[in-house]
């Protein structure tokens, strides 16, 4: 799919990305804020190594802890109808394939958002985060126009 934004082609997917209603529940729902050219995303699942020396001069031990899924992405976004983006916006997109090889579904949560900056077009970089707990994702169709 491409997108042209001010002369400059570029692929990636469309997403609607929401503001919730309740940021104290955020599985309550959200206002659309519009639909977003999501140029790329790139998350990956965390973790944290713990490691700890044996006192009594034998091997070291260690364990891993499983963390959140985290990413970084590139969001273009159209000045005239569209709003900057703030900590707790999300979309839900297909992005990732299990070991099965289906696409999950999963809501990203933005946190961290840059400035806006003007490339001929505005693109925003910012953080995401797939939210283990959401409900209700419905991705947009892909092949959808905006």
């Amino acid at each position: 799919m491409k997108f042209n934004s001010g002369g400059v082609p570029q692929g990636g997917i469309y997403v609607d990305i929401y503001r919730p209603s309740d940021p104290q529940n955020p599985n309550g729902g959200g206002e659309k804020l519009g639909t977003y050219l999501l140029e790329s995303c790139t998350p990956k699942t965390g973790g944290g190594l713990t490691k700890r020396p044996d006192i009594d001069g034998g091997p070291n031990g260690w364990f891993i802890i499983d963390g959140d899924v985290e990413g970084s992405a590139t969001i273009q976004r159209n000045v005239a109808v569209t709003p900057t983006l703030e900590n707790g916006d999300y979309f839900d997109a297909g992005i990732r394939i299990s070991a099965t090889g289906a696409v999950l579904d999963e809501r990203f949560v933005i946190h961290q958002p840059d400035r806006p900056v003007d490339a001929g077009y505005r693109k925003m970089s910012v953080s995401v985060i797939v939210d283990q707990y959401a409900t209700n994702i419905s991705p947009r169709n892909p092949l959808n126009a905006v």
